[in-house]
């Protein structure tokens, strides 16, 4: 046995400043539409309520969101399926809404052929002599196949208002508000929810996707009761008092800008969103949740997609409430759908708008149609899966807050996450036309991942052991990285606090690593060569002959690494001077320049000639061979430059021999510190008697 959970609010009065004309007779209603689209300055639109209590009650909470009649803006075109199935009363009402109808079997057509000419309804020829059409916009082939054919039961038996009659009121201004011609793409597709179903609708929308100048919406509903109550709210003006724009949402907690009333995860814990939710007009709410087709969580809140007036389909699978007088979160935290006085309900969770024949629950349950047999005239729902989070958030503020639309902004953002659509308009979408906001690039900053693979290789690869003590700070690092790149942290549009941040961070571990190098050259991070070179193999096209610091040919090559645990090394070989330079890609690059030879007790002057990856401070420090450095002093211990890419930058070190150097051959190593990269250039000299 069914249970009633949710049984709408007592009251079903229509105020009588109501733009709608409620109306239980299926003849009445042909008539009142007949008399509406020919009315020049109709008060109300006429609603065939079919009998049910639960529009009637919408129409009554509707009157509260909606003041006056207007004629929406048509889309270019438009297609009707199943038209057999509609009563005529409805077919005409919705004939205005395009400015050309076609069979569904020209859906390719509709969507990317450029529109033709108006062409003549079969009933009506041309006018008057003169080769052209009667008074206003005409459709291919409705008056006929759709407009005058209705089931035996329904509005359509007779009384049905002629084509010419039915668009009158798009040219002459009857209905005030009335906007200039849809884009030349745009479509809206209308019929019945049986028929809305995966074959032919997917195809087109995975078509659309991509093109800008493309436009999808749609008009639905349950049942022809259903579907002409959403028809009859495209014809309503929203009031000018219902301007709160809202968001709740149970899995984030994105910043709100002013304008917008935000309940966020730990809101929706703490707050009685229910009776806020209900208690308040909404111009455009957001739902966003965990859910399936008939419900969106919102922690102990639920949106429910339940109407107990609508009859169970024999067969099809229900929630729990469908199998008995329970649910499975508390009954006192249900917020009906249907009872939420908005003109735009976004629903935020996965497969809330499902194709007909890809529902896993009755449409007795369904969000997304619940949300049509309530006030709402836009609707925009989820007809699959799709993992928006705080980019899509940030999108939809932004979006209402400029008067865009919802469903298209929403795609935007999540384009970068998945390569087709996930959310869908239903409604006209007349009311928001405002340029869609530009997404949040969710591309991190290239230092970003720069870093994050240099860390991932130092301290996942066994280059560093554990008791290394620059681990602690790196993995810290690594951990606060790995967080900056998520789709959730680039939401935010200003990155220069993270990049500031990060690049904080980097010169601190650029001073430590510099200075780790300076105490003890020969640390474990200094041997990252033959660390990650053992780890690699040759890139022959990476081969190329350079110039040495001594004057002769060099050999420069890359060694590319096999394992992610390791990095590319890039060196240069001299058949004289051997290891020149040991260098990450986008490491600084450094050259030595210094005299051949210097004398026992004297000094060698070395300049080093510095690039960096980027512009921005780097450190240099120069260390000779273990068994020189009790008779050399190097000063001063380190540099710290300013260094571009695009320019030579030179800092100055000076060795100091003492009078018992052995005279021999040496070499001295050169190092640059930035973002991480270490690199090492070698250099021979001699040291002669004095």
């Amino acid at each position: 046995m069914q249970s009633a959970l949710h049984a709408d609010a007592d009251g079903t009065a229509v105020p009588a400043s109501s733009p709608f004309l409620a109306v239980d007779d299926p003849a009445t209603y042909t008539a009142a539409v007949e008399q509406f689209l020919t009315d020049p300055s109709p008060a109300t639109v006429p609603v065939w309520t079919g009998g049910r209590p639960d529009l009637i009650a919408s129409v009554g909470r509707a009157a509260t969101v909606y003041a006056g009649v207007r004629r929406p803006p048509p889309h270019a075109r438009g297609i009707l399926l199943s038209p057999g199935t509609l009563p005529a009363g409805l077919a005409a009402l919705i004939a205005p809404l395009a400015e050309e109808w076609l069979d569904e079997k020209e859906l390719t057509a509709a969507l990317f052929d450029e529109p033709g000419a108006r062409r003549v309804a079969p009933d009506e020829g041309e006018g008057p002599g003169d080769g052209t059409t009667t008074d206003g916009p005409r459709t291919t082939g409705v008056a006929e196949s759709r407009l005058g054919v209705g089931p035996a039961d329904g509005p359509g038996v007779g009384g049905t208002a002629k084509d010419g009659d039915m668009l009158k009121g798009s040219r002459d201004g009857g209905t005030s508000g009335a906007a200039g011609p849809a884009p030349a793409r745009s479509l809206v597709i209308a019929g019945l929810y049986e028929h809305f179903t995966l074959d032919p609708l997917w195809a087109a929308l995975l078509a659309a996707a991509h093109r800008a100048d493309v436009s999808i919406t749609f008009l639905t509903g349950r049942d022809a009761a259903s579907l002409a109550w959403f028809t009859a709210k495209q014809y309503a003006r929203i009031a000018v008092d219902v301007q709160q724009l809202g968001m709740y949402t149970s899995t984030d907690r994105p910043l709100a800008p002013a304008g917008i009333h935000l309940r966020d995860e730990r809101d929706v814990e703490s707050e009685d969103v229910k009776t806020e939710i209900l208690g308040a007009r909404w111009r455009r709410i957001f739902f966003q949740g965990h859910g399936k087709d008939d419900s969106l969580n919102l922690a102990d809140f639920t949106v429910c997609g339940l109407n107990e007036t609508a009859p169970r389909a024999p067969g099809l699978l229900g929630p729990a409430c469908a199998y008995g007088p329970t649910c499975y979160k508390p009954m006192d935290k249900l917020i009906q759908l249907r009872e939420v006085r908005a003109a735009e309900i976004v629903l935020s969770s996965c497969n809330n708008a499902p194709f007909a024949d890809a529902a896993i629950y009755d449409p007795k349950y369904q969000l997304m149609l619940n949300a049509i047999d309530g006030t709402a005239k836009d609707v925009v729902a989820a007809v699959t899966i799709h993992d928006s989070d705080r980019v899509e958030n940030r999108v939809w503020m932004d979006a209402a807050l400029s008067g865009a639309p919802s469903a298209p902004s929403l795609n935007a953002g999540i384009s970068t996450a998945q390569p087709f659509p996930a959310y869908l308009h239903f409604g006209m979408a007349a009311d928001d036309a405002g340029p869609i906001p530009e997404p949040p690039s969710v591309d991190p900053e290239p230092l970003l991942l720069t870093t994050s693979a240099r860390l991932t290789a130092y301290l996942a690869g066994g280059l560093l052991p554990p008791n290394n003590p620059l681990r602690p700070r790196l993995g810290k690092l690594a951990a606060k990285v790995e967080g900056l790149v998520t789709r959730r942290s680039l939401a935010v549009r200003d990155q220069t606090g993270t990049m500031r941040s990060l690049l904080d961070d980097l010169q601190s571990l650029d001073q430590a690593i510099a200075a780790r190098i300076a105490e003890d050259p020969e640390n474990e991070l200094s041997d990252y060569p033959a660390h990650f070179g053992d780890r690699s193999r040759l890139d022959t096209s990476s081969t190329a002959q350079v110039l040495c610091h001594c004057g002769r040919p060099a050999e420069r090559y890359t060694r590319r690494a096999l394992v992610p645990t390791a990095l590319d090394t890039e060196c240069v070989i001299c058949p004289r001077c051997g290891d020149v330079s040991l260098r990450l890609p986008g490491a600084p690059t450094v050259l030595i320049h210094a005299d051949d030879e210097a004398p026992q007790g004297g000094t060698l002057r070395v300049r080093l000639v510095v690039r960096g990856a980027r512009t921005g401070p780097l450190r240099l420090g120069v260390y000779v061979p273990r068994y020189l450095r009790a008779d050399c002093a190097v000063e001063p211990a380190l540099h710290r430059i300013r260094v571009a890419p695009d320019e030579d930058r030179e800092a100055e070190f000076i060795l100091s021999l003492s009078a018992d150097t052995s005279p021999q051959a040496y070499y001295l190593t050169a190092y640059a510190v930035q973002d991480l990269a270490v690199t090492m250039a070698r250099r021979h000299f001699g040291v002669v008697p004095s």
